[in-house]
């Protein structure tokens, strides 16, 4: 794991008025980073599937998936509780 850089001097104010110092900021920025890239790995991959094999969307309210054989070229979709919808223009997917 890489070391965080951006952390605070020992001593330094951490509080500037009610909001975070710039340094701590960038430390508390560093850490949200070093966590995503823990949690999330490098890329964020959504579960593929063909336009025949998508899950029933009333089942998956909010879900998102990666359509590999939709009209017009491969696209990531989401449910709205009915149907799975394009996120580049809402279309239902077919």
């Amino acid at each position: 794991m890489s070391q965080i850089v951006t952390k605070p001097e020992h001593g330094e104010s951490i509080v500037s008025g009610e909001q975070a110092s710039p340094q701590m900021q960038l430390f508390l920025d560093d850490i949200v980073l070093q966590l995503n890239n823990i949690v999330l790995g490098n890329a964020f991959k959504l579960p593929d599937y063909s336009v025949a094999s998508v899950p029933d969307a009333t089942q998956w309210f909010g879900a998102m998936i990666y359509v590999n054989d939709e009209t017009g070229g491969a696209v990531p979709a989401f449910s709205d509780g009915t149907d799975w919808r394009r996120v580049t223009d809402r279309t239902v997917i077919s």
